[in-house]
């Protein structure tokens, strides 16, 4: 494959994409828009139940630029063929969730989601279909944008997010906080609203 003239090896950036911490699987593929060809990657994680994040970064760290996936897309399994190989083809296209174009959120909820979103990681907008996992986000910063929902009067639990991974499904899972729940002064440190389960998972990320 040729990326900008450049010649790409898929199997290549597959397998430092499986070397990466947290991923059992890894494909990738290209496709086409109107500017040509790009990398689209796919990741099936270790643990389900954190998906884990930011590997464009993390390549960086081995593959030059021109072979760095521009999307992402978090799989359960990778679509295998009759031989059992992998089938490229069946991979599903990531432009699916592009081709509905920018969606505002709407209501108090996905209007709270998104600017946690932005806050966290660093946006200037975000779309109602936006995927956490696929704009930047990660095991850590999903720690972050739990104490800013919670911050704002959500009871949320971080496992929400890993099952609800656009603003739209995680602010149709998010409850207010009781009315009778005592209102809560500002945190006097970072994070001071991520119950000590949370605090400890991130803590334990950023020591490695």
């Amino acid at each position: 494959v040729k990326i900008r003239g450049m010649r790409v090896e898929l199997g290549e950036i597959e397998a430092a994409l499986a070397a990466l911490p947290g991923v059992r699987a890894a494909a990738v593929r290209a496709v086409a828009d109107d500017a040509g060809l790009r990398l689209a990657g796919y990741v099936v994680p270790a643990d389900p139940a954190d998906p884990g994040g930011g590997w464009e970064a993390l390549l960086r760290d081995t593959l030059p630029d021109h072979l760095i996936p521009r999307t992402w897309t978090v799989l359960a399994e990778l679509p295998l063929n009759r031989s059992g190989k992998l089938d490229r083809n069946a991979l599903p296209d990531p432009r699916a969730a592009e081709s509905a174009g920018h969606a505002e959120p709407e209501g108090a909820a996905e209007r709270a989601v998104a600017a946690a979103w932005r806050g966290v990681l660093g946006l200037e907008r975000v779309s109602a279909h936006d995927n956490f996992f696929a704009v930047g986000g990660d095991s850590i910063r999903s720690l972050k944008v739990v104490a800013r929902l919670r911050e704002a009067g959500y009871a949320v639990r971080l496992e929400q997010l890993f099952r609800h991974q656009t603003v739209r499904e995680l602010a149709g899972r998010l409850d207010t906080a009781p009315a009778s729940e005592p209102a809560q002064a500002p945190p006097e440190r970072p994070f001071g609203l991520l119950n000590p389960e949370d605090l400890a998972r991130l803590l334990e990320g950023e020591a490695r």
